[in-house]
């Protein structure tokens, strides 16, 4: 009969709680980011998008103090411990636009369309992304 040290066992049971912790709290935060984005677009229409991407509108310039309001109620701790998930998420995808493109997809179809299928759209689309990420002191991509 094999013997069970429960001090080993204890920890393995601290270790995994831990984990799942910490899981649960990256992917919250990767869902806010996620809301974020969701939250600053949701009232733009696909005539507005049309003319942001041809007129090559800056979307920080136009909803950036919306964007900080909405990250600003995210504790800099949650972002912390969230910051390993994003990372993952980056490396799955490739980048920050691969990302945002699959969530634009998922969550409004429309508007992912108007990206995607306007002359330009991904260009324009890509230099949202990155500046957003800069600014709100985001990695873009995996390094």
């Amino acid at each position: 009969m094999t013997d069970i040290n429960l001090g080993n066992l204890i920890r393995a049971a601290g270790d995994v709680g831990k984990n799942v912790m910490q899981n649960a709290v990256s992917e919250t935060v990767v869902a806010a980011v996620r809301q974020v984005l969701n939250t600053s677009i949701r009232d733009v229409t696909p005539v507005q998008l049309l003319h942001a991407i041809r007129e090559d509108q800056s979307l920080w310039a136009v909803a950036g103090g919306d964007i900080e309001k909405i990250a600003a109620h995210l504790p800099p701790s949650m972002i912390a411990a969230g910051r390993p998930m994003y990372r993952k998420a980056l490396a799955e995808y490739g980048n920050a636009t691969k990302l945002v493109l699959t969530w634009l997809s998922q969550d409004n179809p429309t508007l992912y369309s108007m990206v995607i299928n306007t002359d330009k759209g991904l260009d324009w689309f890509d230099r949202q992304v990155r500046e957003i990420c800069e600014k709100l002191g985001l990695d873009y991509e995996v390094k």
